[in-house]
């Protein structure tokens, strides 16, 4: 088991630090799984370097080799500068080293491609296959909840303390009963990666809050939820405008994110807040044919 001490600190010193993190629910988590692979891809770097002075350059390229592996699962978690393209081909590399050198009697060599090597670029592939979007909702934060339908919201989600707050709705006064603090979070890749933009629509637990438990409120609340849900839809269509700059994408999201807040208040004015059984009835029905 020596040969395998790296992958083996590497993969007890992450599980554990983010076992620990996720029991205590602390909002750095993200940054945390971003900071481990890029402390042990240094390492690696630091040994490459080693070799080149010691002239092992055949030695040297594979820790050069395991150094951008790793990094590339920093990218992949942060998503912005990722690129799917070099993964791949940096997973190749790997396999084709694996298979030239399946005889060399140099056991040093041998230990680092075998036993570092081989599961660093096995887990790759892995992490390659895991969502971009998966990975946007696993480190999304400490209050916010994300969800894929309306029907996922309950009022479990409403923890935040209730406010009195009037409403002036076109000459209207009403009081809020409950209030929902739904959005959506998006990033763009700025490496021409597949897919370009991600977005997820989110549920801020905290800010969300209820003094009221009615099934017409909480179905006036999932509606908003809905609203949510489609433009964060709408970010994600902007994939099929993959070749735009970055500056770009940004600033179509950024509008969708004003036309959401709008369409919001248009909701809560046109339904008194969910009091005018009609437009709510309206409003629920138009919501879910956008999201179909």
């Amino acid at each position: 088991m020596r040969g395998y001490k790296f992958i083996i600190i590497y993969f007890l010193t992450f599980v554990f630090t983010q076992l620990i993190l996720w029991i205590i629910n602390w909002p750095g988590k993200v940054a945390i799984a971003i900071f481990i692979p890029f402390v042990f891809s240094v390492y690696q770097f630091v040994q490459f370097v080693i070799c080149v002075f010691r002239r092992r350059y055949f030695l040297g390229m594979i820790n050069l080799l395991i150094f951008m592996l790793m990094f590339i699962w920093c990218t992949k978690i942060h998503f912005i500068f990722y690129n799917i393209g070099i993964n791949f081909f940096l997973i190749g590399l790997s396999a084709m080293i694996l298979l030239l050198n399946r005889n060399i009697p140099d056991s040093e060599l041998k230990d680092q491609i075998y036993k570092t090597l081989l599961p660093v670029a096995a887990l790759s592939l892995v992490i390659l296959c895991v969502s971009d979007t998966y990975l946007f909702k696993l480190f999304v934060g400490k209050t916010s909840k994300p969800y894929t339908d309306m029907s996922e919201i309950g009022w479990n989600d409403f923890q935040g303390s209730p406010i009195k707050e009037e409403l002036n709705l076109d000459g209207h006064i009403a009081y809020a009963d409950a209030q929902i603090n739904s959005t959506f979070r998006f990033k763009v890749n700025e490496v021409y990666n597949y897919p370009r933009v991600i977005s997820i629509p989110v549920i801020d637990t905290k800010k969300s809050w209820t003094s009221k438990y009615s099934e017409s409120l909480l179905k006036h609340e999932r509606v908003h939820s809905g609203i949510s849900l489609y433009f964060s839809h709408r970010v994600n269509e902007l994939n099929k405008y993959w070749t735009w700059q970055t500056e770009s994408l940004i600033e179509k999201a950024d509008q969708l994110h004003d036309s959401l807040i709008v369409t919001q208040k248009r909701f809560d004015r046109e339904t008194l807040h969910g009091t005018i059984k009609s437009k709510e009835y309206e409003w629920e029905e138009r919501i879910t044919k956008l999201l179909d």
